[in-house]
């Protein structure tokens, strides 16, 4: 990777590179002065949960300690979607239920995507205001329930 990168950028035959890459590459960081290359972010992948309670039980679970946790949330176009929902996460996968119990945090459904498919964690959602947190230990259960080895990443835009 590293060889392949200081050929083409020692390369004189060309002004400019185009590069599509995953947000976690390295690149910036290989090249002597990281100031010349323009990144831009693309459009990626679209999600939108329609069913909750299916999504969370067909999605793998690969964090290290099981968790539990309430969620409320709010789906103007799906109203069976709307109200609290009481995860539970551990070897046994993931599952999801309506309850009547208060909610540990609130989101729109539109960040339940990011949160669901690993590309945004708890932590940073609610930093960035689109998560009201009721109870601080559950950002880190929820962020453990979600986690992901790779967060995703297509060039093909869908």
């Amino acid at each position: 990777y590293r060889g392949l990168w200081q050929h083409i950028l020692t390369h004189d035959l060309a002004s400019n590179v185009v590069y599509e890459s995953h947000p976690d590459d390295p690149f910036v960081d290989l090249c002597e002065d990281p100031f010349v290359v323009t990144v831009k972010r693309g459009e990626g992948p679209m999600i939108r949960i329609v069913d909750v309670e299916g999504a969370i039980a067909s999605r793998p679970y690969s964090g290290g300690s099981s968790a539990s946790f309430t969620v409320r949330i709010s789906d103007e176009s799906a109203p069976w979607n709307e109200g609290v929902w009481h995860l539970e996460a551990g070897e046994g996968g993931m599952r999801a239920k309506k309850t009547d119990a208060a909610a540990d945090v609130e989101m729109s459904v539109n960040f339940l995507a990011p949160l669901y498919t690993g590309f945004r964690t708890a932590e940073t959602l609610a930093a960035a205001g689109m998560i009201t947190v009721h109870r601080a230990e559950a950002l880190a259960e929820i962020t453990n329930a979600f986690a992901v080895t790779d967060p995703p990443f297509t060039q093909d835009y869908y």
